[in-house]
């Protein structure tokens, strides 16, 4: 499986979403992915989340949070999880020594 075939396809998941899509996204993040790849596959997830809002997205959120390369994907993140109503209480804390405002 090429990575970035798996990165160019995900964002296919937004127009044609399923319940399971947001796992599966997921356990692509967490599969050989290099720092191109994971950025793309969490702006499809920021992107389907914002069209598709689901609690079973949240897993996947923090995965990018904690390992995406950019502060745009950790700031949509903060955005996602804000609208669930489950904002961390530790991400409150970190915000303060965050290089971004992500408040």
């Amino acid at each position: 499986k090429n990575p970035a075939t798996v990165c160019r396809g995900a964002d296919l998941l937004e127009n044609n979403y399923q319940p399971g899509d947001f796992p599966l996204l997921r356990r692509l993040m967490e599969e050989d992915t290099d720092t191109d790849g994971l950025h793309s596959l969490g702006l499809d997830l920021i992107s389907m989340q914002q069209a598709h809002p689901s609690e079973d997205a949240e897993p996947a959120l923090l995965y990018l949070y904690e390992h995406g390369p950019c502060s745009i994907c950790r700031g949509g993140v903060v955005r996602q999880l804000r609208e669930l109503n489950h904002l961390p209480a530790w991400m409150h804390i970190e915000f303060q020594f965050d290089c971004e405002s992500l408040q």
